[in-house]
């Protein structure tokens, strides 16, 4: 039997099986399991071979979708739920992240006071730090936002990001000790 007959014939039962792996993997509303049973059967159609191999063809077919499942829910991880949003730093180190919360959200009172502080800290970072801080943390724009503005993939736009705040903060502390 061949890979494309033995999913025909089981197609109701594959596909019901696929929504309810995706369902358990928090997955059924980004991915479609007719998506999903489609990847199922490039993966099988890469080594044939083992349909002939295996006693369960239908389980076979079953551990390729979890294994795809698997690797989607690690990528998910690995990107999406690394993006960080700068308030989510700041119960990290409150002295510069209370800094930065005033940056975000001066005091109508003393706007102009915040604004020259924030020009002059601004100032001490090169233009490239100067603008991914600007549009996260002055814009509140999230990390894909953040790429989409400067062209770059959401990964880079993270780790610029880090790396300016993390520029930011010597300067912020170094004004901080200094004050």
């Amino acid at each position: 039997m061949s890979i494309n007959r033995l999913i025909e014939e089981h197609y109701a039962t594959l596909l019901d099986a696929c929504a309810l792996f995706l369902k358990r993997a928090g997955l059924l509303d980004s991915i479609k399991p007719a998506d999903l049973l489609a990847e199922v059967t490039i993966e099988a159609m890469k080594n044939p071979e083992r349909l002939t191999e295996v006693r369960e063809p239908l389980a076979w077919l079953m551990g390729i979708a979890s294994n795809l499942i698997r690797r989607k829910q690690a990528r998910f991880y690995r990107f999406d739920s690394r993006e960080m949003l700068v308030g989510d730093f700041y119960q990290s180190d409150e002295d510069f992240f209370d800094r930065i919360a005033e940056l975000a959200n001066p005091d109508p009172a003393r706007e102009f006071e915040t604004r020259s502080t924030v020009d002059y800290w601004l100032s001490c970072l090169s233009a490239d730090d100067r603008q991914i801080v600007e549009l996260a943390v002055l814009r509140h724009m999230d990390g894909k936002a953040v790429a989409a503005e400067l062209g770059i993939s959401p990964g880079a736009a993270r780790m610029r990001l880090h790396r300016a705040l993390k520029r930011l903060k010597s300067v912020l502390m170094e004004n901080f000790y200094h004050e």
